[in-house]
């Protein structure tokens, strides 16, 4: 349709003002000179707000590995969209003052009802909260844009040290058994270069999140067991979004709209963190 009416204008159009555009139309064929047009109407007059807000957004993505750093402008936060589709077993220490050994990362667990994989659950909210900060004026460092990817945990927390993040979030959904259902935060122990803030992170994600989703809160759980945690040299927490063992849980964590209240609580409890 635009193009039609490109070229009725071209037909109405005097010859003398064709000639001021410098083309030679005895060289150029009508509909050459109507894409032409089309193309320098796209670029002059049909390009919406948020086309050129994208377009000056992606000037500031900067790859990283096999994540991402997005945002001109504000304090760091990490996101790790914890698990990835192929697990890898190969063992690395559990912490810097251990000998204690596990495996480097795992694909996770799926939902009982959806069959969604966490891995792909995690990093479908991870998505939306690094949206949702940037909107907020922070910047974001995520670890993994894709499922395909082979990061193990101690990867995962350097990135995030390397980045000096002022907090470091590492999204997951839980396993339990089903009849249990809500939402966890996990500190690491006192071990922790950063234990005091950890613990104040994981309060604050805890609590704005339960208020935003009105989902039970299970508890706040202090451990020296998270490998990806122990290694992180900046506040760090776990987010346990919710039970995909939990047939209803399960079902709600797959829905755009419970995924962004989730994501608002979080952001709200990196807000209250940085802020207080």
């Amino acid at each position: 349709m635009k193009k039609i009416l490109i070229l009725i204008l071209v037909l109405l159009i005097p010859s003398p003002v064709l000639a001021q555009n410098t083309l030679d139309k005895s060289y150029l064929k009508i509909h050459d000179f109507v894409n032409f047009l089309c193309e320098k109407i796209d670029i002059t007059y049909t390009k919406t707000k948020e086309e050129w807000e994208k377009e000056e957004e992606k000037k500031y993505e900067e790859p990283v590995g096999v994540g991402m750093l997005y945002g001109k402008d504000g304090p760091i936060i990490a996101i790790d969209p914890g698990h990835q589709r192929h697990g890898n077993t190969e063992l690395e220490p559990v912490a810097p003052w251990t000998k204690e050994m596990k495996p480097k990362v795992s694909s996770g667990t799926a939902g009982v009802v959806t069959k969604i994989p966490e891995y792909e659950l995690n990093l479908q909210v991870s998505m939306k909260l690094k949206e949702e900060l940037l909107n907020r004026g922070y910047r974001v460092l995520l670890l993994r844009i894709s499922n395909d990817v082979n990061i193990s945990n101690i990867e995962r927390a350097q990135m995030a040290n390397e980045y000096e993040a002022l907090a470091f979030l590492r999204i997951h959904a839980d396993g339990a058994p089903p009849g249990v259902h809500g939402i966890m935060t996990i500190s690491p122990g006192k071990n922790h270069p950063r234990y005091e803030e950890s613990y104040r992170l994981s309060q604050y994600l805890l609590k704005e999140m339960t208020t935003r989703t009105n989902a039970p809160e299970r508890r706040l759980w202090e451990t020296d067991t998270m490998s990806g945690s122990n290694w992180s040299k900046v506040p760090v927490s776990i987010v346990e979004i919710g039970c995909m063992s939990n047939p209803e849980e399960d079902q709600k964590m797959a829905t755009d709209q419970y995924q962004w209240e989730l994501v608002e609580g979080m952001a709200n409890g990196i807000d209250k963190f940085i802020h207080q």
